[in-house]
């Protein structure tokens, strides 16, 4: 009986981890030309690292060095569909006067991340531009 029960503990774990590595993406690079904010972290220009962490109800930002300059709560998923195809991780930002607000994540090969809402009137522009 010991035998079974250690044996199937093993195999949770075992689910356990890999489930974990399933739902984890690799960074995804993209370079932004100009200073901006991304949830509560003003950060400069510079080549950022975007990742989801393993509940995806935030992202992790790094900076070129790996360092975590921030992390992001999702406030919904949104759906590739026909509008949103797959292809390169891509920025949205919403520009509010001077300010430049990171408002949609787009990781390649998954759905996109709505990580703020502009009530103001605003522009988009996206990073790296769509072809």
């Amino acid at each position: 009986m010991q035998k079974i029960t250690l044996h199937a503990g093993s195999l949770l774990l075992t689910l356990v981890l890999v489930a974990g590595f399933a739902f984890a993406q690799p960074a995804q690079k993209v370079g932004v030309p100009f200073k901006f904010t991304a949830g509560a972290s003003a950060l400069p220009a510079g080549t950022y690292f975007f990742t989801t962490q393993a509940s995806a109800s935030r992202l992790e930002v790094r900076d070129a060095s790996q360092k975590v300059v921030g992390v992001i709560p999702v406030i919904t998923r949104l759906a590739k569909g026909a509008a949103r195809p797959a292809g390169a991780t891509r920025l949205v930002f919403d520009t509010v006067g001077e300010e430049r607000y990171l408002s949609e994540v787009w990781i390649s090969g998954t759905d996109g991340f709505l990580v703020r809402a502009t009530a103001e009137k605003h522009e988009h522009s996206v990073v790296p531009p769509e072809m």
